[in-house]
């Protein structure tokens, strides 16, 4: 029996300290994201103000401020995972009420880049010319995908609650 439990702990010690490599790997992965979309809008910036200063119509203006917007909305999700497994990563452990928060975070944004950089840049089309050529859209894809991540996190506050469970009685 006590041979079993030492089993036991042991591999319990080895999954936490593959949990700590692997975050620390995601952490890095998605700080380098994080450069590549700085770098993606810094170029749609440059490009930006180089069609205002030539005098390029509207089209592009709106185009331009619906990928700034969906971009920024990118930026929060990486900053918010890239915190979420530096926290893994410290604590060993993915089942904590942060990984939780993350989790809906993230499918709460996927679902609003669904659908707000469309609707800015509608009223921003309907403000300056009118709302007849204005285009609202939703994309579903990033509705199904926000939804995942809310279940998951769903699953993971159960994995919280196992995870006190489990720390409570050892």
């Amino acid at each position: 029996m006590k041979k079993q439990k030492q089993e036991t702990a042991d591999s319990i010690e080895n999954s936490a300290a593959k949990i700590k490599e692997l975050s620390v790997a995601a952490s890095t992965v998605t700080k380098f994201i994080l450069m590549i979309v700085f770098a993606d809008i810094a170029i749609n910036v440059y490009f930006f103000m180089r069609n205002i200063i030539s005098g390029k119509d509207l089209d592009d203006i709106v185009k331009f401020a619906e990928e700034i917007i969906r971009w920024g909305i990118y930026t929060i999700m990486l900053f918010s995972v890239s915190k979420m497994f530096k926290k893994i990563s410290e604590e060993g452990t993915p089942f904590r009420d942060h990984s939780v928060k993350c989790l809906n975070t993230v499918g709460i944004l996927f679902m609003l880049n669904s659908c707000v950089p469309s609707y800015i840049s509608g009223i921003i089309i309907g403000i300056t010319s009118s709302f007849e050529n204005a285009n609202f859209s939703v994309s579903l894809d990033n509705i199904i995908i926000g939804a995942i991540f809310l279940l998951l996190a769903k699953i993971f506050s159960y994995g919280c609650i196992l995870q006190q469970e489990s720390d409570e009685t050892l």
